[in-house]
């Protein structure tokens, strides 16, 4: 049905249908779904070894309170090991902080510069967009890894950026 329309929109002139495209070998297959990766907060060590555990192991859902400057998460309760007085430190996107409550919160584009809750994680700056994509109600799972194989996988897509870039020109010129 959607081709016939098209096909119509195109013979009739009113549509046009762009002369490049993404080489398959180019594509990002398999990515959504994946878990987002993470590397280790600054206050990593301060948290229980079951809450670790359950962070790389449980679901969390994005709640209703979600928008640009954060995600809240609703899943299992993140512990520190003994409660935790804080001095506010710098806050980047990605950022993962966990509040009083234990549901963690993940800071996005419009965050505030600066957090005061313990921060058990970083997403992955490869993985922020993907996140960005999520709405309330998605399910959010995560991996860890660590600060070098964040910055492997950076590198790695901007890579991809730039050949996915050199292949439309040159479908383009064609």
């Amino acid at each position: 049905m959607g081709r016939k329309i098209i096909r119509s929109l195109q013979d009739e002139g009113e549509y046009e249908t762009a002369r490049w495209y993404i080489q398959p070998a180019y594509r990002l297959n398999g990515e959504n779904g994946q878990p987002i990766r993470i590397t280790k907060g600054l206050q990593y060590k301060y948290f229980s070894e079951e809450t670790k555990h359950h962070l790389v192991s449980k679901d969390f859902r994005i709640t209703i309170h979600a928008d640009r400057m954060g995600y809240r998460l609703d899943g299992c309760k993140l512990e520190l090991i003994n409660p935790l007085e804080m001095i506010s430190e710098a806050a980047i996107q990605g950022t993962i902080q966990v509040p009083a409550d234990g549901n963690p919160i993940i800071l996005m584009s419009d965050r505030q510069s600066v957090a005061g809750y313990p921060k058990i994680a970083q997403v992955s700056m490869v993985d922020m967009s993907r996140l960005a994509q999520c709405k309330p109600g998605d399910k959010v799972r995560v991996s860890l890894i660590t600060s070098q194989q964040a910055e492997g996988l950076l590198i790695q897509r901007e890579q991809y950026i730039n050949d996915v870039a050199v292949s439309v020109k040159y479908r383009f010129a064609q």
